[in-house]
């Protein structure tokens, strides 16, 4: 380093670093977006599960079954505090929505009721 300034070299050597540690965050990022949208989902597929709306649809068997794959995801998530790959996370999902598409049968099995009601009373009210 000449007069406080520093060498083209040390220059260099910085920016490949801040480069080297970008790509790191970047990767880091995904990986904690795949972890938080598992646990969003998770959370919300417990609370839906849960639910009135679907407790009165499904038997008592299948809301044991689906209680428990959440939770063992649920588990899963908890056990360490460990960030792992994206694509780990991306797939619990996958496979618990798998799982959990029959709580959006019955979910959206509703809202096509409520939309008929709602086409049937407005015929009537012309």
């Amino acid at each position: 380093m000449t007069k406080g300034r520093m060498s083209r070299d040390e220059i260099e050597k910085m920016v490949k670093e801040a480069e080297k540690y970008e790509a790191e965050d970047k990767e880091y990022k995904k990986k904690v977006e795949a972890k938080l949208s598992l646990e969003d989902y998770v959370y919300k597929m417990r609370h839906t599960v849960k639910s009135e709306k679907i407790t009165s649809k499904l038997s008592a068997g299948k809301k044991k079954k689906i209680l428990g794959d959440i939770n063992r995801v649920f588990e899963w998530l908890n056990e360490s505090d460990e960030v792992v790959e994206a694509n780990i996370y991306e797939d619990k999902k996958k496979q618990l929505e798998v799982i959990c598409r029959l709580v959006f049968e019955i979910l959206s099995e509703g809202i096509v009721t409520e939309i008929q009601v709602g086409i049937d009373d407005e015929a009537l009210l012309t």
